[in-house]
């Protein structure tokens, strides 16, 4: 109903505001007026345009006036009274004359208007609608239609007509007498002219000074996935994104701007969605104009403490002074998995297993036991691979296949409005998204509403309103997919034996008795209940810009917005019956298994999480021109607060599983999940100031102030002072840059300094003494038992903030009249009072406990961004390429770490992230060799266990002296993209190239146990063969230690059937892989059918196939190079294939 609300008053708004432009009556009060500003206004209250020159105007009398309602004609006659000028009407433009011309010149003046017609296309000969084509020198304007055609009305025909559209460069024409003038538009955002998004604003790309880099949305639209953040890897210079998960919903890369400059806290940047901070990820790519990256102090500073880790900036399509324009864009997807090791089938298990327990064997008779009878016969093997098995505990099935080896389709649609007239403009999009998971049960849908309205109310006073309202919906199994869940489906894959049928004879799914329990991965996904979550947002933000009149140049803004995210979360965990059998059972029966691992009774969990932020920004502007002086300063105040609220409750043992609510669950205590709720409140507010000057275009300075407060810290570091200054030189508009005019076009070298804050802590309110109650009662008095009251850690008083200091030294050059580009930035950054933690204790005289947290941590990091581009027309044929290549490296420089660490241990000095470990200097080859050497694990190891490297020469290995860092850390120091894109006589196409380097990732990594066992090393499916008694993929058994197989990639052979040392599980150099990768990141083929094939409405009709994530280049091979550090498997990144088709109306 509010939504219906809501259309219905903005359409009325519109309709009105229409209506009054063609109003033919005006009002006009005016004393001593300059009758230019009278043909303002009367244009304002009627739609009517004026013809005249400057020059003619000079003249001009100034005029009172004291007219109510009016006819326009009256107007006229009486603004004309007296004056040295004349006019005629035509087709509602009134045109300005001399007085003095005589009847026969006003005759032929008459009859001398022309009709100039013509037809604007962009450089790949696709119509552009809305382009303003005005009279060089008067108000004279008319825009292009929808198939980019326009018919201007010229007194004379010696005119010349500006062609000029947000997003191109202008472009101005001689008439020459011409009737038909056909033009072609350049995109500005390939050259100096492009107005680039900043904070708080918008600068040319040739004043800009700070390093800052901008897509468009038809440059994201290249990429054909559904999630933002994954449209901008390898697009541009200074950002790196890492995408560890490619299930529908939980897709999102995580981002770093300039890598990572510290140890503590969040380390991705902050959105900044239409001036208010918002997440971007999930927005329709439909509505987005541009994406800015801010990295530099000077470009940061004006978002002071929220600026540490860097600023995307996203803006929304906005209306157009255009007619109507009705768009609408769909594809279909199929997505598959970009890579997953190949799993032992069922009878080749059973050959590698029988091998694995030979292994086994010759260990038991070095240690003068008896050998165990293999498992399996040749007799059993040989029936299963020919398909002549008739045991109904064996089988051949393919879980990873049946599970996860299948395709997913997914489809996008969106439907976009935009238009308007000079007084009110519009945009709309309605957007839909549904995307199945390759997983059964996994899927994400998400629907997207946005309307962006701009009303000019008068001359000085406009108004802007945006709504934007989303739903999304995600499910998963009960059992969730993630891979930090215990036992969940991946795991439940890889571990299910391949020698087992699906089924058993009565129908119901098999599994065998693995070391955690009876595991089934297609029964999890199928009969495990669900987790559901539904996020509704509603974002809404309402700006009023007003110009001053009385000041030339100042210009006022309040913008407030409201936002309104709530999530409601359902999971249902349900038991269900499984046909059980032995690891190694080939005789009997299987047994009734009522209930999967974990899951004894249904399960019901609730949650509400309900969050809102109110901000409110009143701002100040002032532009101003004098001769070769431009100076643009702003002040604004920044004021936003967020609450939020969670509650969650629960219920067990449900008699009637269909009815899914908690009131049906059982009212037993121990059956009653305890209702729990939690409610938070911050505030935070901040004053920006900045001044941009330019002096001839040619030397430019911009400073830039922001103080913030923020409760995190004590009163007396409560305000955060981030100031940012910058240094321009356009060399290239020196005169001694004349002679290199021919080749170079444009030269500008630029420099930052500043300081930038985070407020981030490690808890909140570390500054105040903080209490709590035991849980339990511990004493009785009088007779009575009562709880205790403790204190927590003392506070720390001094506390402030993390500072980062920035340096920032670059260039922008461009070459043969922009045709190549090179933006080159260089950066350095030193981050200080780190917040850290300490624990221990003080002597007792000076108080006992250390407080929790202290700012003593230290960090730098360096790095350069660089793109060159390259673009040029021939003829029809167009075509571009841009390379994008940044790289960061930190360093640890003070951190709180234990001082009697040898020195390879020490993480002062190295890169955050790295990863410790034993260094494998090669196997243990003999059993004479394995038993003189030595483990920092308990137990016996054997030949073709890994030989660890004795560091500090003592003669034994062991964690605390002979661990050190072998891996660097999953967020790669390197990203390079390479894009090419080319057009021609309607056809389009478009490939990238994406890649990363030096970074690594664990094939080994913490078991994510029951509890108790949660955060222990161990071994995985990927680096153990028969892993937890479970298969193994094909590369793991084939490169394993073997007596005649020594040269080996992975540890010895087994079956698991002997007790020896977990020494391999140790986290060490073997498992940590180098993920430098390349990919063929995405690639697009369009055609754009010839508008004259249409006798409908339809403008434009183009159709494309896309795919992504298509191709990967690396040394892992088997896995995917963004992976995360695995144990209990993942659910892997997607390639997919699509269709679309794009039409305009």
């Amino acid at each position: 109903m509010r939504v219906k609300l809501i259309v219905v008053l903005l359409t009325t708004t519109i309709l009105h505001l229409s209506a009054s432009t063609y109003s033919q009556n005006v009002t006009l009060k005016y004393s001593n007026a300059a009758l230019v500003n009278v043909f303002k206004e009367i244009r304002m209250q009627t739609g009517y345009d004026f013809f005249y020159s400057d020059k003619l105007m000079s003249d001009a009398k100034p005029v009172n006036l004291n007219l109510n309602n009016v006819s326009l004609d009256k107007a006229l006659m009486i603004c004309f009274k007296d004056q040295p000028l004349s006019y005629r009407i035509e087709n509602k433009t009134v045109i300005v004359k001399e007085k003095d011309v005589s009847v026969l010149d006003k005759v032929l003046g008459y009859f001398a208007i022309v009709d100039v017609r013509g037809r604007v296309l962009d450089e790949k000969g696709l119509p552009l609608i809305g382009v303003s084509v005005k009279v060089k020198g008067s108000t004279l304007a008319v825009s292009t239609n929808s198939n980019g055609e326009f018919v201007i009305k010229l007194p004379k025909g010696d005119e010349t007509l500006v062609f000029s559209y947000i997003g191109y460069l202008n472009k101005e024409v001689e008439v020459n007498n011409n009737t038909l003038i056909n033009v072609t538009l350049f995109e500005a955002n390939k050259g100096l002219e492009e107005v680039v998004v900043v904070g708080y604003g918008t600068q040319k790309r040739r004043n800009v000074i700070g390093a800052v880099a901008q897509i468009s949305s038809a440059d994201l639209k290249q990429m054909p996935t559904m999630n933002i953040t994954n449209m901008l890897s390898g697009r541009l210079p200074g950002i790196t994104t890492l995408q560890q998960s490619g299930r529908p919903g939980a897709d999102d890369a995580t981002l770093r701007i300039r890598g990572t400059s510290s140890y503590q806290g969040s380390q991705g940047p902050i959105a900044i969605v239409d001036g208010v901070e918002r997440p971007f990820a999930q927005l329709d790519p439909n509505e987005i104009e541009s994406i800015s990256i801010l990295k530099d102090a000077v470009a940061l500073s004006v978002y002071g403490i929220q600026a540490a880790n860097g600023i995307i900036l996203v803006t929304t399509k906005r209306g157009k002074a255009q007619q109507p324009s009705i768009s609408y864009d769909g594809a279909v997807m199929v997505n598959s998995n970009t890579r997953f090791p190949k799993f032992l089938d069922g009878p080749d298990y059973m050959e590698w297993f029988s091998r694995a327990e030979e292994m086994d064997n010759e260990y038991r008779i070095s240690t003068d036991q008896d050998p165990n009878p293999l498992t399996y016969n040749k007799s059993q093997i040989n029936a299963i691979r020919n398909g002549t098995n008739t045991n109904p505990l064996l089988g051949n099935t393919d879980w990873i296949g049946e599970f996860l080896g299948k395709s997913s389709t997914s489809q996008t649609h969106g439907v976009t409005v935009r238009g308007g007239t000079e007084r009110v403009k519009y945009f709309s999009n309605i957007g839909y998204l549904d995307q199945d998971g390759v997983v059964a049960n996994t899927g994400y849908k998400r629907f997207n509403l946005r309307t962006n309205l701009d009303a000019k109310l008068n001359d000085i006073l406009s108004v802007s309103f945006d709504i934007n309202a989303r739903m999304q919906k995600t499910h998963t199994p009960g059992i969730s997919p993630d891979n930090a869940s215990y036992m969940n489906p991946f795991y439940q894959a890889v571990r299910t034996l391949p020698n087992m049928p699906m089924y058993a004879p009565n129908g119901l799914p098999t599994a065998y008795n693995s070391n955690a329990g009876y595991v089934n991965p297609i029964a999890s996904v199928l009969k495990s209940g669900y987790q559901r979550a539904e996020t509704n947002v509603f974002q809404s933000t309402l700006v009023f810009n007003v110009k001053v009149p009385w000041v030339d140049g100042l210009s006022g803004k309040v913008q407030t917005s409201f936002d309104k995210n709530a999530t409601e979360n359902k999971g249902w965990v349900t038991p269900y019956q499984l046909m059980g059998r032995g690891r190694t059972q080939t005789t009997g029966d299987y047994t009734l298994i009522a209930n999967p691992p974990g899951i004894t009774v249904p399960t019901l969990r609730q949650s509400y999480v309900q969050n809102n932020r109110v901000t409110f920004q009143p701002s100040l502007t002032y532009s101003k021109s004098f001769g070769d002086h431009t100076i643009n300063a702003l002040a604004l105040y920044e004021w936003s607060r967020y609450n939020s609220n969670l509650f969650s409750a629960g219920a067990r043992n449900f008699a009637l599983t269909e009815l899914q609510d908690i009131d049906f669950g059982s009212t037993a205590a121990a059956d009653v999940i305890s209702p729990t709720g939690s409610s938070g409140s911050t505030a935070r507010h901040g004053y920006v100031g900045r001044v941009n000057y330019s002096y001839k275009n040619k030397y430019l300075f911009e400073v830039a102030l922001r103080s913030d407060a923020s409760i995190n810290f004590p009163e007396k570091g409560r305000w955060g002072y981030f100031p940012g200054a910058g240094l321009g030189w356009v060399a290239s508009e020196e005169k001694f840059f004349e002679p290199l005019k021919n080749t170079m076009d444009f030269f500008k070298i630029k420099a930052s300094i500043g300081i930038l804050g985070k407020e981030e802590t490690l808890s909140s309110f570390a500054y105040l003494p903080t209490f709590s109650f035991t849980t339990s009662p511990v004493a009785v008095i009088g007779g009575s038992s009562v709880s205790a009251l403790y204190t927590g850690a003392p506070p720390n008083k001094d506390l402030t903030w993390e500072k980062h200091r920035v340096t920032n030294v670059g260039f922008e050059a461009e070459f043969w009249k922009g045709k190549l580009g090179v933006d080159f930035d260089y950066f350095y950054k030193v981050v200080t009072d780190i917040l850290t933690g300490r624990s221990g204790l003080y002597p007792p005289s000076v108080g006992g406990n250390f407080p929790s947290t202290f700012n003593d941590g230290i960090t730098d990091n360096r790095g350069f961004d660089l793109q060159i581009r390259h673009r040029n027309t021939l003829g029809k044929f167009s075509y571009g390429i841009t390379g994008n290549f940044n790289w960061a490296r930190n360093k640890i420089i003070l951190i709180n770490e234990n001082e009697n660490l040898p020195s390879w241990q020490k993480r002062t000095g190295r890169p955050i992230g790295e990863k410790l470990g034993f260094v494998v200097e090669g196997f243990y080859n003999t059993w004479e060799e394995a038993r003189n050497g030595s483990s920092p694990s308990s137990g016996i190891i054997a030949p073709g266990f890994f030989k660890y490297k004795d560091l500090n020469g003592d003669g034994k290995v062991t964690r605390d002296a002979d661990m050190t860092f072998v891996g660097k850390s999953n967020m790669p120091e390197i990203m390079y993209g390479l894009n090419i894109e080319a057009a021609y006589a309607g056809f389009d196409f478009s490939m990238l190239f994406q890649g990363a380097a030096l970074s690594s990732v664990a094939l080994a990594g913490v078991y994510e146990g029951s509890s108790g066992t949660s955060g222990v090393e161990d071994n995985t499916p990927f680096t153990k063969t028969f892993y937890g008694y479970g298969n193994s993929p094909y590369y793991l058994v084939e490169q394993a230690w073997r007596p005649d197989n020594q040269d080996a990639k992975f540890p010895r052979l087994t079956s698991g059937g002997v007790a020896l040392s977990p020494h391999n599980a140790n986290a060490n150099s073997a498992f940590i892989k180098n993920n430098d990768y390349l990919r063929l990141k995405a690639i697009q083929i369009g055609y754009t059918l010839p508008r004259s094939l249409f006798k409908s409405k339809i403008e434009k009709m183009r159709f494309y196939v896309s795919g992504f994530n298509l191709f990967t280049w690396d040394k892992l091979k088997y896995l995917d190079p963004e992976m995360p550090n695995v144990n209990n498997g993942f659910y892997p990144q997607q390639k997919m294939i699509s269709a679309g088709v794009n039409l305009i109306f």
